[in-house]
Formats: C-alpha cells, structure tokens, sequence
C-alpha cells in the first residue's frame, strides 16, 4: 500500500530545499515576479518557470544578504558578501528581454553585516544591523503622519482602527518577574501605541531572536502576523491572537513575498504558502 500526503497551502513543486531562495520581487513591475535564488552561484528565474534558471553571479566569498533598491527610477538587485571585515556590494539591473540580471556596478563598505536601507523619502542608507536604528519602528499613515515605537518591532493597523499596532518578541514574565527559562525563549507581544496590550496576546514560547513578519494575506483587509516559534515551526496569527495555520519545520522564515498572484511564506528551504 502507498499513500502520498498533499498540502494545499504549498505552492506547486514547493518545499524544495536544493533552491536557496533569497528573495521575490517584480524588478521591472509587469506584475510577474522574478525569483533570487542560489549559494556562491546566484540565478534568477521567473515564476511559473522556476526550473528555467539563468545564473548570474559566482563568489567565494560569503554571501549574507539581498536587497532591492530604487536608484534613478530602475529597481536594482543589490548583493552583499563578506570580505573579512570589509562589505563587498553588486548592484544588478533586471533584463526583462533578455530575463536575465546584468551587473550595474560595485562599492564596498568598511564593515560587515550590512543592512540596506531605503526610508519613505527614497533615501538609501547602509548601517550596521546592530546599529541604534534597527531598535525603533516607524509606520506612514494614510494621511502622512508618522507614528514611531523605541523598541525593535514590526508595525501595522491590525484591528483596522486607525492607528497601528507593534508588535515584538519580549521577555516572559509572571507578576512582572522574570521567569527562569532559557534566555532565549520570549513572549509574542502585541500593542497600541498607548502601550497597552491588545487582546488576546501576549503568546509564548517564541524564539527572542525571531522575526515578526506582518502581511495581509488571505485578502480580508486584516493583516496576519507571521513568526517562527520555539519548535521551528511557521505560525500564522490572526489579529486576534487566534491561530490561523500551523506549518511544520521546513527552515528558517526569512520574508513574505507573492507568488503566481497569492502571498506566500519564504524559508530558507522554501516551503511556500
């Protein structure tokens, strides 16, 4: 006898853990999504063709990052690899005759663990990802007001009131005490701007280290938020603090992007939902 198990919330031909996606993105905006993937060798396919690889880049050096960035009105692919202690940088043109990347240009910077930056005005920043920036969060609102948190997180209008929620990994306590488990175990905390705690949080145990991802993604206007839990698997939390989904260990969560027009989970073995 011989049975197979299906998951309808995995995109077709997905987990794959031989692809080593970094990221998906429409480069030149004609609504198909181009799809980053590799180790030393880096390519670049489209979706619905993933198996057409065009590989682009090769380096010895340690690859740690992609980013994407708008410079003089194109979207360019912006590689970073270690160079002992230095940054080493690619930028990458999209070809969209040829779907395939071409090198743009080089720069460097004097340190690693590099993190791109690019605010609501356009600005392109390169900092540290330990770097005092990285410990607050700003969102736009519709009107153009800026609201703003000192502490590491992610932020949205998840009750659809008006006004954002953070949302960030805390410690566990009980009667404001710290409670005596691992250091690395936290809390998934969600709030108002007021401080106050939204209902239905906080949730434990998460990884302290995690990071909270925030996406609409069934269309019900209500974004969900995305982590990875202490058991390494992907959870998905409504704006309630009810699960929603539960998926087991593919990898690490590394972004949320969209995929033949549904949104979808990255990990680094690429489970897709």
């Amino acid at each position: 006898m011989s049975f197979s198990v299906t998951n309808a919330m995995l995109a077709d031909g997905f987990p794959d853990s031989s692809l080593h996606i970094w990221l998906i993105y429409d480069f030149d905006g004609d609504g198909v999504m181009e799809i980053v993937g590799g180790k030393d060798s880096l390519w670049v396919a489209e979706e619905g063709n993933i198996s057409n690889k065009l590989y682009f880049y090769y380096t010895t050096n340690q690859i740690y990052d992609l980013s994407v960035g708008n410079f003089n009105g194109t979207n360019q692919l912006i590689v970073f690899e270690k160079d002992s202690s230095t940054t080493n940088m690619n930028y990458f043109g999209w070809n969209s005759e040829l779907n395939d990347m071409n090198w743009v240009f080089y720069d460097n910077l004097d340190f690693t663990n590099a993190v791109f930056v690019n605010d609501h005005l356009g600005n392109h920043q390169y900092k540290q990802s330990s770097d005092d920036f990285f410990y607050s969060a700003k969102v736009v609102n519709n009107d153009e007001s800026i609201d703003s948190v000192e502490i590491s997180a992610s932020m949205a209008d998840l009750d659809l009131d008006g006004s954002a929620e953070y949302v960030f990994m805390g410690w566990m306590k009980e009667d404001n005490q710290l409670v005596d488990i691992p250091d690395f175990y936290g809390t998934l905390e969600v709030r108002h701007l007021s401080g106050i705690t939204v209902s239905g949080f906080p949730l434990y145990p998460y990884t302290l280290t995690q990071i909270v991802l925030i996406k609409n993604l069934y269309g019900d206007n209500h974004p969900e938020i995305v982590v990875q839990n202490a058991e390494g698997e992907i959870i998905i939390i409504n704006w309630k603090g009810e699960l929603e989904y539960r998926l087991t260990d593919y990898g690490e969560l590394i972004c949320l992007s969209k995929y033949e027009g549904q949104c979808y989970c990255d990990r680094i073995c690429h489970l897709a939902l």
